[in-house]
């Protein structure tokens, strides 16, 4: 409850109660005076009674009686019982939810801050690591190099088949973890219920449904496949037209995806996208109105002409558009959308609360991060070689071809390669 609101029911409280203490009686009109007389009444009967041989008198009184007109009203402090009653309450709700912080005030359970470590890192690698060490720890080391049939104890038993290479037949299904130590291919429309280890390269047929797989030499995914979980691999991995990469997809080389493929997270080094063909982008810009020329700022947006070079800072609150072949040495943030067209380059990191467009050809080398939608057009570079950026939408992610981006790309709405 806010003190407006507070002081107001407090107000209301003492203009339109009730005082009391005053009956109808004891009103009377403006200017005229009245008197109530009080009614006494007392009555005292003596009799005198002489019997026969008795000489005492007997006396009998009735007490007196008086009548008068009590206050109906139990007042404290001045205040009726009431009023103060409601304002100890209304006072209660106020200050029980700081009862903790007095609580901890006075008598402090964690007195010292919470030990961090500042060399922990998002490590994009987690669920294979995490894989692996559950296989190593299971199986133990003689294990994984001896084919055969084992039991692992995860969270029931899990049945684990180890072999030297592998190679599975079109609409086969796969209820068993498997562990291959050389290289493995699959057929088009198999299934795979369980994990799946590869120590050499991999190639999976179209239409497959994994439900994880890491692969410590090449990897290629064949089209229209369906990843449940997630796919990791140490070295390239190609993935075809039309897959649904799961949760997350990571390489720690390049990472190719072609046309059409949904996904949560992704990471490589790079990302590539499907090659498609370069857009055109005119070297003159052709003067068609006054933003080609002129900054242009408005109630709901600044539109920077072409060719504009900044080198500071920029948080604002309306819509900024960069118009084509701009340079910024600067961070961009943004309470609206952020809008860079075609041919421009950005040394710094972009921040939106909305939406981030960027066009075709443009080069972003720090970071983006969008609480709306990610738009990434043709032929776009975000970050360089030998530094990991991302690129964070929370509604999602749209990538089209020859896109470029060293480090991660993730949403928690829907992300698609156009």
């Amino acid at each position: 409850m806010s003190v407006k609101y507070f002081l107001i029911l407090v107000a209301a409280i003492f203009l339109f109660a009730p005082t009391g203490g005053v009956s109808a009686q004891e009103s009377s009109p403006r200017g005229k005076a009245t008197m109530a007389p009080v009614k006494q009444e007392a009555s005292t009967v003596i009799s005198d009674v002489e019997q026969p041989g008795d000489t005492t008198k007997t006396t009998q009184e009735v007490s007196t009686k008086e009548t008068t007109n009590a206050p109906d009203r139990t007042y404290l402090l001045g205040v009726p019982q009431y009023i103060l009653i409601t304002l100890l309450v209304l006072m209660a709700f106020i200050l029980i939810p700081f009862l903790p912080g007095f609580i901890e005030l006075f008598r402090p359970k964690d007195e010292k801050p919470l030990a961090l470590n500042m060399n922990f890192s998002k490590d994009y690698k987690y669920f294979g690591k995490s894989f692996q060490k559950i296989l190593e720890d299971g199986l133990g080391t003689k294990h994984i190099t001896e084919p055969g049939e084992y039991t692992l104890m995860l969270s029931k038993p899990e049945k684990v088949r180890v072999v030297e290479r592998g190679r599975v037949s079109d609409q086969k299904t796969i209820d068993e973890i498997l562990y291959v130590l050389a290289d493995f291919t699959s057929g088009s429309d198999a299934e795979f219920r369980k994990e799946i280890y590869v120590r050499g390269s991999c190639k999976i047929g179209d239409r497959n449904t994994l439900r994880a797989l890491y692969c410590e030499g090449d990897l290629v995914i064949g089209e229209g496949t369906a990843v449940i979980r997630w796919v990791d691999g140490d070295r390239d991995i190609e993935i075809k037209e039309g897959c649904r990469l799961g949760v997350s997809v990571a390489s720690t080389k390049r990472l190719a995806v072609a046309r059409h493929c949904s996904f949560s997270r992704m990471f490589g080094l790079p990302i590539l996208t499907y090659k498609a063909k370069l857009p055109e982008i005119l070297s003159e810009i052709r003067v068609k109105n006054i933003s080609d020329t002129t900054m242009v700022i408005s109630k709901e947006e600044i539109i920077l002409p072409p060719r504009t070079n900044i080198s500071n800072d920029i948080v604002t609150h309306q819509r900024i558009v960069f118009r084509g072949k701009s340079f910024a040495k600067a961070n961009i943030k943004s309470y609206r959308d952020i809008i860079i067209e075609e041919g421009s380059r950005i040394e710094g990191n972009l921040f939106s609360e909305r939406n981030v467009v960027i066009e075709a050809g443009c080069t972003i080398t720090g970071n983006i991060f969008s609480q709306g939608q990610v738009k990434i057009g043709n032929a776009v570079q975000v970050g360089q070689e030998g530094k990991i950026k991302s690129v964070i939408a929370k509604k999602g992610v749209l990538v089209e071809g020859n896109v470029t981006i060293y480090g991660y790309i993730m949403t928690e709405g829907e992300g698609k390669v156009l």
